[in-house]
């Protein structure tokens, strides 16, 4: 059985990460598992011009001029990152050219998956045709989510009506956060909802250690990792550091400079995971952040931001471990507490099961 996957899987360590877990899964299943290549833009160069210019006055609603500018700065300092994590997508993810996936869905019996990462959010723009699959007439290709993410925790009437319109032709809508199955449960008349773990989840640790690279540095180190910039999660990391006698490793998406902090402008995936899995401690803000901490086994405190406090809250209630998610220095105390690992490594597998008994039920039964 093929499954085209349509899903984020470039330039940054999430998407790449996630992409590569749930092909790998998809494979141990006896599929023929491949991402799409979204299509070419074959805009001249004064169009592309045009459109930069109005993606960087267009508002967002985490996003204005300023942030963007200081972003599409930055990107240029970032280039060797980029580079080796999309050099891990060639050698290790299978891609397919959107022109040859076009012709294989034309007749053929196949599955095509959305998912995941927040390929279904309207925070700034529609869902893109692209990961809604609106393009196929192939009644022959069954169409199914995995762990998608609208990216948001609450939903207005119109944005609800929006999605179980846009939505309605998948037979199971897989989503990544509780709250947006809670949400949009029960608007769906012939579609299955479900709620199903981050593709990263799906795989044991002992996959994710061989993928590490050699540890970096040999004196102990408190790791951040920050989605946006913060710099109470510095504070927070002199405080452990000062504590266990360790340095301090920074990497971000803003390669910012802290005073006896070790910022790392070009990790690759394998140097990314490397730092997580042989730090003391991990402090970060993102999602993916705090599943690598959870996966190795790591203390780690997790720091609420809008963007990201839905899908690391759900996460982190369902292993019952809420307290590591704070708000602000004063709750460090507490957050840094040790956790129960057998306990949630149990409720873990219990949902990583529950999300491959899901794929295996939808590649083996007929349509």
């Amino acid at each position: 059985m093929k499954v085209f996957v349509a899903t984020f899987y470039k330039n940054n360590y999430g998407s790449a990460l996630q992409a590569y877990a749930l092909q790998s899964v998809l494979k141990e299943l006896n599929t023929i598992s491949m991402v799409i290549e979204e299509p070419k833009n074959n805009c001249s160069r004064a169009k592309q011009i045009l459109r930069d210019i109005y993606y960087l006055i267009k508002p967002e609603k985490y996003y204005g001029f300023i942030k963007k500018t200081k972003r599409l700065l930055e990107q240029r300092f970032e280039l060797g990152k980029i580079g080796k994590i999309n050099n891990f997508v060639k050698k290790n993810i299978a891609i397919i050219n959107y022109d040859e996936y076009i012709k294989q869905i034309a007749d053929e019996k196949v599955i095509a998956l959305a998912g995941s990462d927040q390929i279904w959010s309207i925070i700034n723009s529609p869902i893109s045709s692209f990961y809604t699959f609106d393009y196929i007439k192939n009644k022959n290709v069954k169409k199914i989510s995995y762990a998608a993410s609208i990216g948001v925790s609450n939903l207005s009437e119109n944005q609800i009506k929006y999605y179980s319109e846009t939505l309605k032709q998948f037979k199971v809508i897989s989503l990544r956060e509780k709250c947006a199955y809670e949400i949009l449960n029960g608007f769906f008349q012939k579609s299955e909802v479900r709620c199903d773990v981050d593709p990263t989840l799906l795989l044991d640790k002992s996959i994710w250690r061989n993928l590490c690279s050699e540890p970096q540095l040999s004196e102990p180190y408190i790791f951040v990792y920050m989605l946006r910039p913060d710099d109470s999660l510095i504070e927070m990391a002199r405080i452990l550091a000062k504590k266990n006698h360790c340095k301090i490793v920074y990497i971000g998406q803003f390669n910012r400079k802290y005073r006896n902090v070790k910022t790392i402008k070009n990790a690759g995936i394998e140097d990314f995971l490397s730092y997580i899995y042989n730090a003391e401690y991990i402090i970060t803000n993102s999602f993916h952040g705090t599943v690598f901490s959870i996966l190795f086994n790591k203390k780690f405190v997790s720091v609420r931001i809008k963007t990201t406090s839905s899908r690391v809250e759900n996460l982190l209630k369902s292993l019952n471990i809420q307290y590591k998610l704070i708000s602000d220095i004063a709750e460090l105390d507490n957050a840094i507490i040790d956790y129960d690992i057998s306990s949630v490594e149990s409720k873990l597998n219990e949902l990583r099961n529950n999300s491959i008994n899901y794929l295996k039920r939808e590649i083996k039964e007929e349509w």
